[in-house]
């Protein structure tokens, strides 16, 4: 098989027109909204029934310059005649690394981590910090790799309430290391997990503590084929364990679950999960729907099964299960999750292109099927854009291919209306171990893919 060489970035860009709106990542959100600038199209004195419009054109004391910042994120790019309703995608970018993972800063950098670039080696201590308002340029970025740091590749993380970022599990065993945004700097955490959590989901609390979710022993992935053994020999983490800033980890042996975090169907790889209205943790598996109380049982936690969500993964019917799939909140209590049939990239199934919306507002969670996605998609990223929308990028058809398998086009979910909106298409596989997120700019950054794959049938 044939591997691709590791991808540069690029961006969904927004067109000039819509500069001056809010953040959205496409001309195509502010267009089907209604909003815009006033100055492209129709009066900009009409007023309504109140006269507001035009109270608010009118100079006065309290009218307030925006100034135009410069953005060289910007810069020499070429707008396509339809880019405000199917937005566009900006050049491909030189990335100093292998962006497996990335998290945007509190001043609105880029920190990017993963594996070094032109290597299939998942070594994650390689740690970028990208200034988007120095452009592209090599100046723009503060690169360093330090032999001694955990192994972030295929780890999780979140924000703890001192403003640092809690790097934890991957192939770096039971570690994890805590990036500094002021300092730009990651140190090891004293701290050590009771079990090593490779693919696994961390989640921070309100009350200031996080919980890890699931993971399993690094390249253990065909655990599903026989699960019992998998959980004999201790290769999967059942046990949520609670992080505690200054405190460490301690296991929630009260919430001890194979329906939640076992190896059937790799329910353990990287569960979704999210904060409900209610305090408590919902929990999407592969097939099971969870709830996870960290306060139960004087506070060694309990696990309550929520129901079962369709079937596991299929070789021969697709169903939106799975980690190959992509979930987002995009709004209180309401979740989408769209694509994926499959629980890690070998397993050579076909994606789904169906999508489903839990709402989890009340006791018991609400499953409804939206409209279908246009393409099949196996590892696409979802973003929640400003408004609520949700905006689907990359994927494959099959397994982990590339070629003729992998999506390109870009989907815009509504969730007033349930459809998607077809936009425009990257230059980019992006598949395994790529994302995307948003930009403060309203821009989305889409990053990463490979190490290895993607793979190619010819």
């Amino acid at each position: 098989m044939k591997k691709s060489p590791i991808p540069s970035r690029h961006l969904l860009a927004r067109s000039t027109a819509t500069r001056r709106g809010l953040t959205f990542a496409l001309a195509a959100a502010l267009a089907a909204c209604g909003g815009g600038d006033s100055t492209s199209g129709g009066s900009s004195t009409a007023a309504g029934a109140d006269g507001r419009s035009r109270a608010l054109a009118a100079p006065t004391s309290l009218a307030v310059a925006i100034p135009q910042v410069a953005d060289p994120v910007f810069d020499n790019l070429t707008i396509p005649a339809n880019a405000a309703t199917q937005g566009m995608w900006g050049p491909p970018q030189a990335w100093p690394m292998n962006a497996i993972h990335a998290a945007l800063l509190p001043d609105g950098k880029l920190l990017s981590y993963g594996a070094p670039k032109d290597t299939d080696a998942q070594d994650g201590r390689t740690f970028d910090v990208w200034d988007p308002t120095l452009g592209f340029g090599t100046g723009a970025h503060a690169t360093t790799v330090e032999a001694g740091r955990n192994n972030s590749f295929c780890s999780t993380a979140e924000w703890l309430p001192d403003g640092r970022l809690l790097v934890s599990g991957g192939n770096g065993s039971k570690g994890s290391q805590l990036f500094t945004p002021a300092t730009q700097s990651a140190a090891n955490d004293t701290a050590q997990l009771a079990d090593e959590r490779w693919y696994a989901t961390l989640l921070a609390l309100p009350d200031g503590r996080a919980v890890m979710l699931g993971g399993i022993d690094p390249y253990t992935e065909g655990m599903y084929q026989n699960p019992d053994a998998a959980i004999q020999n201790g290769q999967v983490s059942m046990t949520p364990e609670l992080y505690t800033p200054g405190t460490g980890w301690r296991s929630l042996t009260g919430a001890i679950s194979r329906d939640a975090f076992g190896p059937d169907n790799l329910r353990a790889s990287y569960p979704r999960a999210w904060v409900a209205p209610s305090g408590e943790v919902f929990g999407i598996s592969a097939d099971r729907m969870w709830w996870l109380d960290v306060y139960a049982n004087g506070g060694t936690g309990a696990v309550r099964v929520a129901g079962t969500f369709k079937g596991g993964p299929s070789s021969t019917v697709p169903v939106n299960t799975g980690a190959t799939s992509s979930a987002v909140m995009f709004a209180p209590g309401r979740v989408l999750q769209a694509g994926g049939n499959g629980g890690f990239n070998g397993d050579g199934f076909p994606a789904s292109n169906a999508a489903t919306v839990f709402d989890i507002n009340g006791s018991a969670p609400v499953v409804t099927e939206t409209a279908a996605m246009a393409f099949a998609r196996r590892f696409p990223s979802a973003t929640v854009l400003p408004d609520g929308r949700v905006l689907v990028t990359g994927g494959t058809r099959v397994g982990n291919n590339g070629g003729s398998d992998a999506v390109f086009a870009a989907e815009l979910w509504n969730p007033a209306t349930g459809a998607w909106t077809t936009l425009a298409s990257a230059s980019r596989i992006r598949v395994y171990h790529s994302g995307a997120l948003l930009m403060p700019n309203g821009t989305v950054m889409s990053l990463g893919g490979g190490t290895p794959g993607p793979q190619y049938n010819a």
